[in-house]
């Protein structure tokens, strides 16, 4: 609740099975705290990327309330396989 989505635990709690379910994320306990779990992105999930891309610079275009920069937005346009490689590279690889 206290992140800026403000989504509840439960709600969260939800998202993260049905996404799990869906082969996009991998849920793995957390080897300092095995309290904790550890998400990570399958293949499936990590192929998303540039869909989502799209979504966001969708969303700039015609959404104000879309927290992205122009920056950001040129980059996506003007070298989008380049963003894509770089997230990639960002996102931990499912084991």
């Amino acid at each position: 609740m206290e992140s800026p989505e403000g989504i509840a635990t439960n709600v969260l709690a939800d998202r993260l099975t049905r996404l799990e379910q869906a082969g996009l994320l991998d849920k793995r306990r957390d080897p300092v705290d095995q309290k904790r779990f550890v998400y990570t992105l399958t293949q499936k999930g990590r192929d998303t990327i540039p869909i989502l891309l799209d979504m966001i610079v969708w969303g700039g275009m015609y959404d104000a309330q879309t927290p992205v920069t122009r920056q950001f937005l040129e980059r996506v346009t003007n070298d989008r396989a380049t963003v894509i490689s770089e997230l990639e590279a960002k996102v931990p690889r499912h084991q």
